[in-house]
C-alpha cells in the first residue's frame, strides 16, 4: 500500500519533501562519484555568489524568501569547507559580504556542465511523465500566496482567518504595549528591576535615542509581540525586551520579530548581537539556539546585573 497515494492532497506537503530529499540524494551522489566535494544543499548560495559576486546574508536571504538563520547556517557550512569567504563592504567596513573563495572558483567551472545536465535529465524526466510540473507549480505557489492552505482550512471550519503578520517600526502610540507587554512576563515568573523600569518607562532615552530599535508584531491590525535593539560601540547590539501578547503565542510571533530585529541590525551594521535570558524561559532559550546564538560565560556590554539568574547568548553575524 502506498500510503501517500490512499491520502493524496493530504500529505501532499510530505509528498513534495519526500521527492525533494530524493533528488537531493541523488544529486550528493553524483557529486560524490565525480570527486566533487559539494552538497546540494549549498547550490542557491553558491549559484547566485558565482553569479553576482558578492552578497550579504541579509540580500540573500531576501532572494530566496528564506530566513536569516537558515542561510547563515548553510554559509557556515559553505565557509567551513573552504568554497566560499567573507570580505568587507567597501562602502560600510562593519558589513560582511560573501563570495566565492579561490577554491570556490575552481570547483564553479567543473559544476556547471554538471548541472547543464541535471537540466536536461529534470526537462527529460518531465517530459516523460507529460506534464509542465515548473508552470503548474509557480501557479500553485502564486495561488497560495493569495489563499494558503491554511486560510481555506479556517474558513471551511467557520474559524475567523487571520491577516498576515506585520512587522512595524516604533510608533508613540505603541509606547504603552512595548511596557504593558513586557511587565506582563515580568511580572509572572520575576520581578521588574530598576534596569527594567528605565527601560520600560523612557524606551526613547535608553533605546531610540542611542541610535536602537524597537518592533511591534501586528496581528489583525492588534498589537501582538514587541522587542528592542540596543546599539553599543556602533557594531554591537543588544537584543532585549522580547515579549509576546499572551493569547499570540504558538503563532511564530517571537521568531519572525527575532528574525525581524536581526536582519534590521544586519542592515545597521551589527557584527554580533547578544542578550541575556532567563534559564527559566525554556521556550525563548531554544529560539534564540535555533537562531545561532551561542552560550558565553560574561555579558560583556557596560550595563547593571539583573538580580534574576540569566544566560548570556551571542550571535556572530557575517551581513
Amino acid at each position: 500500500m502506498d500510503i501517500y497515494s490512499e491520502l493524496r492532497e493530504l500529505a501532499l506537503a510530505s509528498r513534495l519533501k519526500r521527492l525533494s530529499e530524493t533528488m537531493m540524494g541523488e544529486a550528493e551522489a553524483l557529486y560524490q562519484d565525480l570527486g566533487i566535494d559539494f552538497r546540494p544543499r549549498w547550490f542557491l548560495l553558491f549559484y547566485i555568489l558565482g553569479r553576482r559576486t558578492r552578497m550579504g546574508i541579509v540580500d540573500l536571504a531576501g532572494l530566496l524568501g528564506m530566513t536569516h538563520p537558515a542561510v547563515k547556517k548553510i554559509a557556515d557550512e559553505m565557509l567551513k569547507a573552504g568554497i566560499i569567504m567573507e570580505e568587507k563592504d567597501p562602502a560600510d567596513d562593519r558589513r560582511r559580504l560573501l563570495t566565492l573563495s579561490p577554491q570556490g572558483h575552481q570547483v564553479l567551472p567543473r559544476l556547471l556542465p554538471v548541472w547543464e545536465e541535471i537540466r536536461g535529465s529534470v526537462r527529460d524526466l518531465l517530459a516523460e511523465a507529460r506534464v509542465d510540473l515548473i508552470r503548474d507549480l509557480e501557479q500553485v505557489e502564486a495561488t497560495f500566496a493569495q489563499r494558503s492552505v491554511i486560510h481555506r482550512t479556517r474558513e471551511r471550519l467557520g474559524l475567523p482567518v487571520r491577516d498576515r503578520l506585520e512587522i512595524v517600526d516604533y510608533r508613540p502610540a505603541y509606547k504603552k504595549h512595548f511596557k504593558s507587554l513586557n511587565e506582563e512576563w515580568l511580572t509572572k515568573d520575576f520581578v521588574i528591576e530598576e534596569h527594567d523600569a528605565k527601560i520600560l518607562n523612557n524606551p526613547n532615552r535608553t533605546i531610540l535615542n542611542r541610535g536602537g530599535f524597537i518592533l511591534f508584531a501586528l496581528l489583525d491590525g492588534e498589537v501582538a509581540g514587541t522587542c528592542a535593539m540596543v546599539r553599543y560601540k556602533g557594531d554591537v547590539f543588544e537584543l532585549c525586551k522580547m515579549a509576546v501578547a499572551p493569547n499570540a503565542r504558538r503563532k511564530g510571533i517571537g521568531r519572525a520579530l527575532a528574525q525581524a530585529a536581526v536582519e534590521r541590525a544586519c542592515r545597521e551594521g551589527a557584527r554580533e548581537i547578544f542578550l541575556q535570558t532567563s534559564p527559566l524561559l525554556k521556550p525563548a532559550l531554544r529560539l534564540y539556539r535555533k537562531m545561532g546564538f551561542k552560550k558565553q560565560a560574561r555579558y560583556p556590554l557596560p550595563r547593571p546585573d539583573y538580580g534574576r539568574d540569566s544566560l548570556t547568548l551571542r550571535l556572530e553575524l557575517a551581513c
